[in-house]
Formats: structure tokens, C-alpha cells, sequence
């Protein structure tokens, strides 16, 4: 999801890959709407507020990827201490 300009909502699956623009059936969905924009601002400012800074040093980072994968972007990305 992205908010640009404070009007401009952009959500959806939608990967931004060129993998996912060439290949894949994703879609993505713009909404135009100051209002929806400012209560989706709001709702990330709240989510926001609740979040805290990650402690601690990473070891590695490990990645996970399906079988049908034909790029080398990872569907899962793992932190491990």
C-alpha cells in the first residue's frame, strides 16, 4: 500500500517486480480520495505508534522461495538472531 500526494491510494497484491509487471497476474488498485487517503495516514500513524525499534544484531537473513519462482526475488525473508 502507498499514499502519494495525500490524495493518491495505491493497494493491492500488486508486487513491484519486473517479474510481477511481465509474468504475473497481479493487480494493484489507485484511489483518488483525499478522505480515504487521510484515514489510511491515520491508521499507519497508529500503527506507528505502537511499534517499537527491533534489539538486538541480526546474524543473517535467511530467504525462501517457491518452486515455480523464475527471478530471484525471495517470497520469504527471515530475520535470525
Amino acid at each position: 500500500m502507498m499514499i502519494i500526494d495525500g490524495e493518491t491510494v495505491i493497494t493491492g497484491p500488486f508486487n513491484f517486480t519486473k517479474a510481477a509487471e511481465e509474468n504475473h497476474a497481479e493487480n494493484l488498485l489507485v484511489i483518488r480520495n483525499k478522505k480515504l487517503a487521510e484515514r489510511y495516514i491515520r491508521n499507519w500513524q497508529k500503527h506507528a505508534q505502537l511499534s517499537r525499534p527491533m534489539s538486538g544484531e541480526v546474524e543473517k537473513v535467511e530467504f525462501e522461495a517457491t518452486k515455480d519462482r523464475k527471478d530471484s526475488q525471495p517470497i520469504i525473508a527471515r530475520m535470525v538472531r
